[in-house]
């Protein structure tokens, strides 16, 4: 995800579906999620916070289906693997939460279905807006 559209005025904003995407983040914690997903990674620095808005739309096979919002920080730096997972909401259509970042590195947001008992899948709308440390919103 780029620093620049996400420090731009109101943000970025994603359309996308699941319909064909894989399940890669299956998580049977207390914060339940399944079926596809897409992942989405941004570079923040210590300071910045990230905006986020996440809304179901149609579901693949029709009517309505309900999100999973996960936020993933990294070990900070140049790491990007998954470390702790810091934010989960699930079972809903429209999600808001806002992440304040304690270092500088990346951080994982990931869009996902919330049962495997339905067709937890579908179009979604994500919108991310990063508020950059002294207005430094580039790379470098």
């Amino acid at each position: 995800m780029s620093r620049t559209a996400a420090g731009a005025s109101g943000g970025t904003t994603i359309n996308d579906n699941t319909c064909s995407a894989r399940d890669d983040w299956d998580d049977s914690t207390t914060c339940w999620d399944a079926n596809s997903d897409h992942t989405y990674r941004i570079y923040m620095l210590a300071g910045e916070s990230l905006a986020l808005r996440y809304e179901t739309r149609d579901a693949c096979i029709g009517g309505s289906w309900n999100g999973t919002l996960k936020i993933f920080e990294t070990e900070g730096g140049a790491s990007t693997a998954c470390g702790a997972k810091v934010y989960c909401d699930y079972n809903e259509t429209l999600h808001s939460a806002t992440y304040l970042a304690p270092r500088d590195g990346w951080v994982v947001v990931v869009a996902d279905g919330s049962s495997a008992l339905v067709d937890d899948e579908g179009a979604y709308r994500l919108t991310l807006a990063l508020s950059c440390r002294d207005g430094f919103c580039r790379c470098g």
